[in-house]
């Protein structure tokens, strides 16, 4: 990928750039895959913990104490809340992709273009294109809102399933002796 063109030889011949092209589309397709099987794993784990959490709870809701039944009332909110913060994370998560395969089209486009009047025989123009190329990059690869949030969303369904799973830890030594 294009990121300091000052490494960039004046004149590029046209293999040199189709190869450069491709190695750039392999590693952007091996980070994106990285990342989406990594967000995946996570959330998976996440939705399978406070949802089993909130099923597993169910079984023994109506033997509670009265406290013990605003522990689980806490815990359940908790639990959910961890759950919505998910989901929401999921639409970050589309968005900040999104803005990077962007980022990666207007990059792959310009050398494309740098292709073409490497064919035209105008070696000259490439570093020009290649600084439009990094101003492009920059305003593109600024921090997005969606990129700045979902750590946030990350975090925040962490601690309110550690949060729930405490709240229903209390609940369950609450239970009435039968």
């Amino acid at each position: 990928m294009v990121t300091d063109s000052s490494h960039v030889p004046d004149e590029l011949p046209l293999t040199a750039l189709r190869e450069w092209r491709a190695h750039a589309r392999r590693q952007q397709d091996q980070l994106y895959e990285q990342i989406r099987e990594f967000g995946k794993s996570f959330d998976q784990t996440l939705v399978t913990l406070a949802a089993g959490a909130i099923a597993g709870s169910v079984a023994f809701a109506d033997r509670l104490t009265p406290d013990g039944r605003n522990f689980l009332i806490a815990a359940w909110v908790c639990l959910a809340a961890a759950l919505l913060s998910v989901l929401l994370s999921f639409q970050a998560a589309v968005a900040n992709l999104d803005r990077h395969y962007q980022a990666g089209a207007v990059e792959e486009a310009k050398v494309l273009q740098m292709e073409l009047i490497v064919l035209g025989n105008r070696h000259e123009e490439i570093q020009d294109i290649l600084d439009d190329v990094g101003e492009l990059l920059t305003k593109i690869r600024k921090p997005s809102f969606a990129a700045a949030l979902l750590p946030w969303l990350n975090y925040l369904a962490i601690a309110l399933l550690m949060s729930g799973v405490i709240s229903l830890l209390i609940a369950v030594s609450l239970v009435r002796a039968a």
